[in-house]
């Protein structure tokens, strides 16, 4: 397309120095019996200083403050400005472009409006937009300037957008599909499959989303809840180093410390505790527990009755029927019974 643009602009600029030479010629000729008069009544539209002036099919000028030229006005114009530095050009519908010491735009494709293309450079600014149908409606405009890139007003494919202010920040995007941050330090928001939300420092950390199936993350100083299959819960540090946590799935677990309190209802029901030992068992058919310090017991009820204890040892069973035993000390004891038909010692 360049190719084409840049023959057309060579065939016109051609045919306008072919013009602009045979006028020359011809007003040498004819000027030559006048030479000693400097104003002509009838100049045709040419000048002495080879000003021309056939507008609006030829139009030529060149002074010391600007240079002009205008071919079938208005669809090309070559324009100067040398006090101002200035510069314009056009071949309508192909370009349309003006310049300074500071700014630069130019539209391709253009009767200025609407513009297939638009490209400007303003005080350091610079922006690239599509199909420009008037000021601030466009299909896709991308702004660079000193603090970021913006995109605004955008239906293209994906759409990005970015205000600045110094990095105080912010952000939208539709890519796929939608997500918003901001930042000092930070928003943010995504539906994609499916929902998210956020937050962080200033609001001291969250986090919440539904993407099978649910979940929420808090900070200072720790939580998290997950429903997932199925429910699971937590929550960390502080006040004696807490840690906590739960479990529904099946049928609840729980952990809490400082040091240990242990939950389960499985089947069917244990709770053990620490430091050192604690517990309950209801199972089939209950047990029990102790320490810290009772010297070690336990107990049962689980077709029938046992009880062990310990330091230094006991063990009473009936079961069918009835035994007894304690192990150690004093002159290394050891004793047994048995009565099961019918008595028996050790």
């Amino acid at each position: 397309m360049i190719k084409i643009i840049n023959i057309g602009i060579i065939k016109i600029i051609i045919k306008a120095i072919l013009i602009v030479s045979f006028f020359q010629f011809f007003l040498s000729v004819s000027a030559q019996t006048d030479s000693t008069k400097t104003d002509m009544k009838f100049d045709f539209g040419f000048t002495r200083d080879k000003n021309i002036n056939l507008w609006p099919i030829l139009k030529y000028y060149n002074t010391d403050k600007s240079r002009d030229l205008q071919i079938l006005f208005p669809i090309s114009k070559f324009h100067k400005d040398y006090k101002q530095s200035k510069k314009h050009s056009h071949i309508l519908p192909f370009w349309y472009y003006d310049s300074s010491s500071t700014n630069r735009d130019l539209r391709i494709l253009s009767f200025y409006y609407p513009s297939l293309i638009r490209i400007q450079r303003e005080n350091g600014n610079t922006s690239f937009k599509l199909l420009e149908l008037a000021p601030k409606i466009n299909l896709l405009e991308i702004s660079k300037s000193l603090d970021g890139i913006d995109v605004n007003n955008n239906l293209f494919f994906f759409i990005w957008y970015k205000n600045s202010q110094n990095e105080n920040s912010s952000h939208f995007v539709v890519f796929p599909i939608y997500w918003w941050y901001r930042n000092n330090n930070k928003t943010t928001k995504t539906i994609f499959p499916l929902y998210s939300k956020g937050s962080y420092k200033n609001n001291t950390n969250k986090y919440y989303a539904i993407t099978p199936l649910f979940w929420h993350f808090k900070n200072k100083n720790d939580y998290r809840n997950i429903l997932f299959p199925i429910f699971w819960n937590k929550k960390n540090g502080i006040g004696e180093n807490t840690v906590r946590s739960n479990l529904l799935f099946p049928f609840y677990w729980s952990y809490k410390t400082k040091d240990y309190n242990n939950k389960i209802f499985f089947p069917l029901m244990w709770s053990l505790k620490n430091t050192k030992y604690k517990s309950f068992t209801l199972f089939p058919i209950i047990s029990k527990g102790k320490s810290s310090d009772s010297l070690r017991k336990h107990f049962a009820f689980t077709p029938l009755f046992w009880h062990f204890k310990n330091e230094n040892d006991y063990r009473n069973i009936l079961f069918p029927i009835f035994w007894n035993k304690k192990n150690g000390i004093g002159e290394n004891t050891v004793r047994s019974n048995l009565l099961f038909p019918f008595y028996w010692s050790y």
